[in-house]
Formats: C-alpha cells, structure tokens, sequence
C-alpha cells in the first residue's frame, strides 16, 4: 500500500511538472539548445513525427496543433526517412529539425502482483542540417514528444 501511494505521489508530481509547459521550459532548458536564428523566415523547422508507439497518430496531431498556434514561423512535420528525400535537400531553406532524443531521460515504473507499467519521459533535440551537428539536448523531461514540442512552441513563440 505503501509503495502504491508512493507510486501516485510521484507520478502525480511529474505530470503536474510537465503540464506547466512554457515556463517550465524556459527554466529548464540548456540555452545553448536553441539556435538564435531558428524562427529566421527563410528557414522551414523540420519536426521529425513520432513513429513506432501506440499513441504516434494521436501525439503526432497533436505536435501539428502545437507548433500551428505557437511556434508561429514555418514548418513541416515529416518522417525521419524523408530527411533523405531531395525535396529537403536545400539545407538553406531546411536547416534545423526537432527530434526527440532520450539523451537525458528518466523511467517510472510501477508494479505490484499484477500489472506492471512504466513511462519514459524524455527530452528533445535540435540539429542544425548546414553545420552538420547536433546542438545539446534541450534537457526539459516529458512524457510524450507531442508535450515536448508544445514546450517549445510555447517558448520559442513567446521569447523570439
């Protein structure tokens, strides 16, 4: 039983960390993680979907949501595989793209007798196409990329 509360307690802290999104990210993150130039006009922010996880559809509506209300500077959500297509090619137009990277990233777990579940949250990435590099991790924990990114577009939004 113990354990149990023990389990809630955290969990309900970490959710109640992460929904305090804008401001959480802009205490949290590495500075050195944004580039100044991101929201440049000329440049098209890659956002690398969420693939492979049972909630990628929904997460992934979600991100576009996000990004369409805050962000407010042009970009595309795409597959990892199309960074190899030729329409992004032109590292002029396409220089950074958003990745969720777990560099820095924490588990959960729960288990008792009969069910056991856990949750990753982790945090994102930018990498800069033209410099070929990957800038450091934003070092802001979330427990879906789509929560992630409406961190960012919160902040990037509202401070550039």
């Amino acid at each position: 039983m113990a354990n149990h509360i023990l389990y809630l307690s955290l969990t309900f802290m970490i959710i109640c960390s992460s929904c305090a999104t804008a401001g959480k990210f802009r205490r949290q993150h590495a500075e050195s993680s944004i580039p100044v130039d991101l929201r440049n006009p000329k440049y098209v922010l890659l956002v690398i979907k969420d693939e492979g996880r049972w909630l990628s559809g929904r997460d992934n509506r979600a991100m576009k949501r996000f990004m369409t209300k805050w962000y407010k500077a042009p970009f595309e959500l795409i597959n990892k595989k199309s960074l190899d297509d030729p329409k992004y090619a032109d590292t002029d137009k396409y220089r950074y793209y958003i990745i969720e990277s777990c560099a820095y990233s924490i588990t959960v777990t729960r288990s008792d007798i009969h069910t056991s579940s856990s949750t990753t949250y982790c945090d994102q990435m930018i990498v800069d196409r033209e410099e070929n590099k990957k800038l450091p991790s934003t070092m802001v924990l979330a427990p879906s990329f789509a929560t992630g990114i409406k961190m960012f577009s919160q902040y990037v939004g509202k401070s550039r």
